[in-house]
Formats: C-alpha cells, structure tokens, sequence
C-alpha cells in the first residue's frame, strides 16, 4: 500500500493562509511547539500513518522541501511545482500523475495533512472497487476529497477516472481552481448522492466501480463537546482536523498516537 499525502513543507502550505488568509494563518499561530507549525502537523499526519501501517509506504507531495521536518521511515518527499491560484486543480493533476507513475496493482491511499489514522482500515480493501471515496449528506459537496482510496490491479480505470476528473476540473471557471472547487465538481460528475451511510454503497459509473463509504468511519471531524475534550467517535479509524480544529492536532496525536509509537519502540 501507498499513502500520498499532499501539503506545503515550508513556506506556502498547501492548507494555509494564502488561499484563506485570515482564518487559515490564525489558526497555524495557535498549533503549539516550536517551528514550523506546518511542520509539525505533516510530521504528526505522517507519523500516525507510519504507526497504524507500518509497511506502507508515504510520498509526500510538496512545493519545497527542507530538512528540518522529522519526517517517519519510508517516506519519500517529491518536489513540485504548485501555482497558489491553481492549488486545489494542482493537487489533483499531481494525483493524476502519481497514478501514472504507480505499479499495476495494490493500493494508493491519497489523504490530507490534517488528518489522523488511528486505526487500520482494511476491511475496504477486501472486495472489488476501482475507487473509494467517504460521502455525507451535504448537497452541494457530499464527498470530501481528504481522504480517498484507489484500487491499482485495473489501473486503466483509475486512470479514466483521473483524466475525466482532470478535464472537467479544468473545464471550470479558473476561480474555482484555487479552493474547493475539486469537490462540487467531482459530486455533480459522478452523480454522488448526498446521504449518510453506515455501510458501504456502490455505484457503476460506466466500467468503474465506485465504492461510497462512511464519513463517520473513515473522514470524521470532531466538534463541539467532542472536540473540546479532545474525543471522537469510538467507530472513527481517520480524523480530519479540518479548518480551524487543525489547532487541537497536537492534543490528539499526543494523546493517542504517541503512546502507541512509544508503546511498539518499547517492545521492539
């Protein structure tokens, strides 16, 4: 399995201030530790990555590159060029690509730096889909591109569904490229419907088979008391600290990554 993680290392973070700048800059002020706080939080969603699969490995895709990120074995940073006004059309082309780029068979898990793994989840991995992706009831965006899986033993169809996703990306008004814009668009192509799920769904879209799963499963962000004592639903396996809960990051990962890496350095 592959993991793709796609965030700035230093400088202009994929996930910061220039494309929401006030909102966005407040919140990296408030990830504590020293340096780099967009540092911090890709060595913090890497890490948890590294701990709940540790034969995977990680490409992190980003727009420069520096040594000061601590970073887990098996990651492998790949240098890209990313034009700010482009990011959201950017990062899809770049996944594109790394599909292009892929062996012929296993899995590509494309995900967010401001998420979490906490658990192994792979249970989706086990039947026949082409690609998987979390689904909520929100009309306008009910997939959340945070978090998706493809399955490469039929890269052909995967990579259809990239240069269609691509083309009608691109198809937009340029100022939908910046930011958000990769979701309606994927919802409105795919005919996504806008509904919770507490088990996995399926849809034909023509040869490709997509696989609709949990969000509160597999992309589930914390709020209000939960997010206030730092808890999430026992059923999650990924969190995603979206918008202003990339503050509490560090809390989580130190309360429920770190012991299970300090816990496996223990046994050896």
């Amino acid at each position: 399995m592959m993991f793709h993680a796609f965030g700035g290392v230093e400088g202009g973070a994929f996930d910061n201030a220039r494309v929401r700048a006030r909102h966005e800059q407040k919140v990296r002020d408030r990830i504590a530790g020293g340096g780099d706080q967009t540092h911090q939080m890709i060595s913090m969603a890497t890490r948890s990555i590294s701990q709940t699969y540790p034969e995977a490995d990680i490409v992190l895709l980003t727009d420069r590159v520096s040594n000061d990120i601590r970073l887990p074995d098996r990651t492998r940073v790949e240098q890209i060029h990313v034009d700010m006004n482009q990011l959201m059309l950017s990062r899809v082309r770049q996944y594109r690509d790394s599909v292009e780029r892929a062996p012929d068979d296993g899995y590509m898990v494309f995900i967010d730096t401001d998420m979490l793994l906490f658990r192994r989840f792979d249970e989706i991995l086990k039947d026949d889909f082409n690609l998987a992706f979390t689904i909520r009831r929100k009309r306008r965006v009910p997939i959340n591109v945070g978090f998706y899986v493809a399955n490469l033993s039929a890269k052909g169809r995967v990579m259809d569904f990239f240069d269609r996703y691509v083309g009608a990306f691109e198809a937009l008004d340029p100022a939908a490229y910046a930011w958000e814009g990769e979701q309606p668009v994927l919802a409105r192509m795919l005919g996504a419907p806008a509904l919770d799920v507490d088990r996995p769904r399926y849809a034909d879209w023509g040869d490709i088979v997509i696989k609709y799963l949990p969000t509160h499963v597999y992309n589930f962000t914390p709020d209000g008391s939960m997010l206030r004592w730092r808890l999430f639903s026992p059923r999650a396996k990924v969190l995603h600290l979206k918008g202003s809960r990339k503050y509490s990051m560090p809390d989580y990962y130190r309360r429920y990554i770190e012991p299970k890496i300090w816990g496996r350095l223990r046994r050896g």
